[in-house]
């Protein structure tokens, strides 16, 4: 009946809206298409039949086998997913963990999917896919990149998706992006986190009213501060924080 199964829960942010945009956009709605396929979730895995995903209304649902290439393959799927959303600039808030799982194609429940579900809307807050414990102490037994996993002020590490940035574009080759462009003629590094900052300060300003959506954008500004303070490597300004912390 159940299997032990890492698990994903990842939320889309502003889902209802993005999805009324892309009734007049039809590069938005391509790109909506084209990411929460099945597909393009599980285009980079090695084993494409052990990993398993699930889209329905806002909400997504990736899980893999219970191996070292299970736990290696979500974390690869999951950050894929998300940096693909933020790069049409649509974020995502979401959980991994393990547990047992039951799932047929079609239907998918059990306790893992329980508690990744917990982290997302219980736990993550802000727009960050957190790992839970006992995931990330089982990927510091294993050889894996841990620079991508930021360690944030609650003490809880989330995947660290700026520091993909727009490297991935070899792959990414067939999914549009705005202005009938593809992933694989994307900008540098630079420009595209330069783009990034203005996103954060359009949301910012266009918030302040709905301190719900507010503290999110704040909590992203700080995230891209972070990331800019440790990586010196780009000639960008932070932003303008002012009293923001006081939010989170």
């Amino acid at each position: 009946m159940y299997r032990e199964r890492y698990v994903a829960f990842i939320d889309i942010l502003g889902f209802s809206e993005h999805v009324e945009k892309s009734i007049r956009d039809r590069d938005l709605f391509s790109t909506l298409r084209a990411i929460l396929s099945s597909r393009a979730i599980t285009a980079n895995s090695k084993r494409p039949d052990e990993v398993r995903s699930y889209q329905f209304s806002d909400s997504i649902v990736i899980s893999t086998i219970n191996d070292t290439e299970g736990l290696k393959e979500i974390i690869e799927s999951v950050r894929l997913t998300c940096y693909r959303l933020l790069h049409d600039w649509i974020l995502t808030r979401g959980g991994i963990t393990k547990g047992k799982l039951y799932e047929d194609g079609k239907a998918v429940f059990g306790p893992g999917f329980i508690r990744a579900y917990h982290i997302e809307k219980g736990i993550a807050v802000y727009p960050r896919i957190l790992m839970d414990r006992c995931i990330y102490r089982e990927v510091k037994k294993i050889s894996y990149d841990k620079s991508h996993f930021r360690r944030d002020y609650d003490a809880r590490y989330h995947l660290d998706i700026l520091k993909l940035g727009p490297f991935l574009e070899s792959n990414l080759g067939d999914v549009p992006v705005g202005n009938n462009k593809t992933q694989n003629i994307v900008n540098t590094k630079e420009e595209w986190l330069n783009n990034i900052k203005q996103f954060i300060e359009e949301g910012l300003g266009k918030q302040k009213a709905n301190k719900s959506i507010f503290k999110k954008y704040a909590w992203m500004a700080m995230y891209f501060n972070s990331f800019l303070r440790k990586s010196k490597d780009f000639n960008i300004t932070a932003i303008k924080l002012r009293h923001l912390k006081e939010l989170l």
